[in-house]
């Protein structure tokens, strides 16, 4: 079997050994914290309460994250982008215990062109523990400090997804953001995380 091959295989495996949805309830208060960006910058969920905010969970070597990013059209990057302009707050966090060095991982976000307000570092795990994250990409959106979405960035669940076109997705933070920023009440506020299982340090 081909290295490219046995990639394949294994992020399969984890994709289909994921749990299922977090703990945190929807509907409810959003767990605060507070975590250092990769400058060394404090940044508090508190900070944000009358604000709209995406928690977006990440691995750098992620099939699905990357594909979020690198592949096909880059479309993390231009939602990032589309809803920061309009005043909301976008927090990406890795919580995994394989994370790469500070530099590399603002080299990264240069590299992937991150549009985010903060890329923050939780090598505890405690944030990430705290809202049930047990994928990457996971999503959450906060509106006024309570959470009203959570799950899976789109509707291209299956492995598949990392062949296709995530332009053409049905994006849920996208139709979440849409609603909350008219005033609205999210229509599918959980949907099932998917992506490769959250890798915690013990």
């Amino acid at each position: 079997m081909t290295h490219s091959k046995t990639a394949m295989l294994l992020v399969l495996i984890t994709f289909l050994a994921s749990p299922a949805l977090g703990s945190v309830d929807t509907t409810k208060p959003a767990p605060g914290f507070q975590l250092l960006d990769y400058n060394g910058d404090s940044v508090s969920l508190a900070d944000f309460a009358d604000r709209t905010v995406v928690l977006e969970w990440f691995a750098h070597d992620c099939e699905f994250t990357r594909s979020h990013y690198k592949k096909g059209d880059g479309h993390m990057p231009r939602l990032q982008a589309e809803f920061t302009e309009q005043n909301v707050v976008w927090l990406t966090i890795d919580s995994n215990r394989n994370a790469l060095p500070n530099d590399e991982m603002r080299t990264l976000g240069e590299e992937w062109k991150m549009k985010n307000t903060a890329f923050l570092s939780d090598p505890t795990g405690r944030v990430g523990r705290d809202y049930g994250v047990t994928n990457t990409p996971q999503m959450f959106v906060i509106h006024h400090g309570e959470i009203v979405y959570q799950g899976a960035v789109d509707d291209r669940s299956s492995f598949f997804g990392l062949f296709q076109d995530r332009s053409t997705a049905r994006n849920y933070v996208r139709e979440a953001l849409a609603e909350v920023l008219a005033g609205e009440t999210v229509t599918v506020p959980e949907t099932k995380p998917y992506g490769c299982s959250m890798k915690y340090a013990d």
